[in-house]
């Protein structure tokens, strides 16, 4: 997962907030688990509904595009005050 998906969306957003990256650059443990949550959120989203049984008042597919608006930007954010530390 971490080749096809986690690493990927990292290097997305590293070039967003321009910061240099290439493909050989080593995800920060830190990058690799703020992108993780996003997956993990979705994830557990399931988790609730199909074995918990959990009923949502909203749509299931708007709550997770919810989850994937919030994870991003979040993700975003902290990778950028992140970065500035460095």
């Amino acid at each position: 997962m971490n080749e096809h998906v986690i690493y990927p969306i990292v290097r997305e957003l590293r070039f967003e907030l321009g910061i240099t990256s290439d493909k050989k650059s080593s995800v920060t443990e830190i990058e690799k688990e703020l992108v993780s949550g996003i997956n993990a959120d979705i994830f557990y989203l399931g988790v609730r509904k199909y074995v918990y049984g959990e009923k949502f008042s909203e749509d299931l597919d708007s709550l997770v595009q919810a989850k994937i608006i919030a994870g991003y930007y979040g993700a975003r954010k902290a990778l950028q005050l992140y970065s500035n530390k460095k």
